[in-house]
């Protein structure tokens, strides 16, 4: 079978900086919304043991993250990750999302 998906997740989020050196280690924990829309093109949701047949599905999320920072002048750079923590236990998976974060600092 073939499945075709989607998320979209927004949120409020707040953060710290701890300095290291040359180095910013970012925190953060973001609260949010995340919608999820799926389809198994042909095949019922139910035959390939996926319970939860509503598409799209929309919850609840907390996302703790962390990211390693370079500062550079006007800009900053660096690598990251969150943790998506889903609210409900539905149709909607937890897990991680990689990031690749390049800003202007004020």
């Amino acid at each position: 079978f073939t499945a075709v998906t989607s998320s979209y997740s927004g949120g409020f989020s707040v953060g710290w900086d701890l300095r290291l050196y040359a180095l910013l280690l970012r925190y953060t924990l973001r609260l949010g919304v995340t919608a999820m829309r799926w389809d198994f093109e042909g095949t019922r949701s139910n035959s390939v043991g996926f319970e939860d047949t509503s598409s799209p599905s929309v919850g609840l999320h907390l996302a703790p993250g962390v990211a390693l920072l370079w500062p550079h002048h006007w800009f900053e750079g660096g690598v990251g990750f969150d943790y998506l923590a889903q609210a409900e236990d539905g149709a909607i998976p937890s897990g991680f999302v990689g990031k690749l974060l390049i800003g202007v600092r004020p």
